[in-house]
């Protein structure tokens, strides 16, 4: 079989009388490829007019394509999938290939550092794809990392409603709200929250979805959740192993690089079942074991080390292709203000919430410190966090890209 791979091609072998065989293509292509094949069947009467077709086609081709029609047909194809780890070696590309449901696709790039301009006859922010109205329009997902200001985040949007609607996403309901968007026969909310969310952009087919998440210094997170866990015990990050019965560096080497594992979710992984024996539980305190603590076990049980390195790199490389907005603990204010920015919600009731209530009561300031400066002189805690160090480190990185083309944005809406 011959494969036509361009419009030349077409063109060629139209004119040589050459019969071919035409694999499906970009529509564009397809056309004119089909269009030469019928000119090859053809009477000469009939040739210049298929010819003249043809390179119509072309030109409407052409201006479509720089309106930006085609690519707003075939938004939700992958168009951002692309990243610097595309370029990687071919064995760690492979190494990816083997846990294709890390591959997130079907997501809207980050609203500012990955959008790129298709025109310069308009202005700055209609010239941008994805269009604006993509965030503002299309469905929300947040990606709560625990103990990193989420709760507060989670209770500004719940206060939205009746402005948005809104479905939560929890340990308990993840596996039927997974399962009811497969299927395609339910209502779509604006917004979804949750820890168990990642991955829930795949199955939104009928408008773009785009994720967006807050992190916070991996030390000083697992700081706030160790205290956390050791006064509400029955929060389902707590369970497994007691807080109040282990130490703090027993517990983050249970805990691990907890963002990590959360971008490798898959509902699959969660089923119930009594047979995860692939670390020690210690003092188990539930019948139940969280969802998060199966895939972490299923993970490390099939998953080597280096493995792992591969997958975090891929991560490192699509953050900015999977993730809207970034936001930050540290700079939370800001990141308010690029949220509203980007999906045009009132992200800023949330900066009269109490902030507070997301950081360590009971601990002072030295006391953090303190814990803080013992984690990180411990080799083996750092490689247990390394995975979370170094997505934590991308994000700082894209965090201070997208302050950057928020403000001159503003200057620029200014003029």
């Amino acid at each position: 079989m011959i494969s036509l791979t361009s419009t030349s091609d077409c063109l060629h072998y139209a004119v040589s009388h050459v019969e071919v065989e035409i694999p499906k293509m970009h529509i564009a292509r397809c056309r004119m490829c089909f269009q030469a094949k019928s000119l090859a069947r053809a009477s000469n009467k009939h040739r210049i007019i298929y010819i003249m077709v043809t390179v119509s086609l072309l030109t409407w081709t052409i201006i479509l394509m720089s309106s930006g029609y085609l690519e707003d047909v075939s938004w939700h194809k992958g168009l951002y999938g692309h990243s610097a780890f595309d370029s990687r070696p071919q064995e760690k590309r492979s190494h990816i290939n083997e846990f294709p449901w890390i591959q997130r696709r079907k997501c809207l790039p980050n609203f500012y550092t990955n959008r790129r301009r298709r025109s310069s006859n308009v202005g700055p922010e209609e010239s941008m794809w994805p269009p604006t109205d993509y965030y503002k329009n299309g469905t929300v997902v947040f990606l709560h990392h625990h103990k990193a200001a989420g709760s507060s985040v989670r209770q500004c949007i719940s206060d939205m409603k009746p402005l948005i609607s809104l479905k939560t996403v929890s340990h308990e309901s993840y596996s039927g709200i997974f399962k009811s968007l497969r299927s395609n026969d339910t209502f779509i909310f604006k917004v979804y929250v949750g820890g168990y969310t990642f991955g829930l952009c795949d199955f939104v087919s009928d408008r773009p979805c785009s994720y967006f998440t807050l992190l916070r210094d991996p030390y000083e997170r697992v700081i706030s959740a160790y205290e956390y866990c050791r006064m509400y015990t029955s929060d389902h990050i707590c369970w497994g192993k007691k807080a109040t019965a282990s130490s703090l560096q027993d517990w983050v080497k249970y805990h691990k690089s907890f963002f990590f594992y959360q971008l490798l979710f898959r509902p699959e992984f969660c089923q119930p079942t009594s047979n995860i024996e692939a670390r020690p539980l210690g003092q188990v305190h539930q019948k139940v074991l969280p969802c998060w603590y199966i895939q972490q076990a299923l993970i490390d049980s099939e998953v080597n080390d280096d493995a792992k390195r591969i997958m975090l790199d891929y991560i490192l490389a699509n953050l900015e292709n999977w993730f809207a907005v970034i936001g930050l603990t540290d700079e939370y204010e800001m990141s308010l203000r690029l949220l509203e920015n980007a999906f045009s919600l009132p992200f800023n009731r949330c900066h009269s919430m109490n902030l507070k209530g997301n950081i360590t009561k009971s601990l002072t300031e030295r006391d953090i410190s303190k814990y803080k400066e013992d984690l990180m002189s411990d080799a083996s805690i750092n490689n247990i966090l390394y995975y979370d160090l170094e997505i934590y480190r991308m994000a700082t990185k894209i965090f201070a890209r997208q302050k950057e083309t928020y403000y001159r944005q503003q200057f620029e809406s200014r003029k």
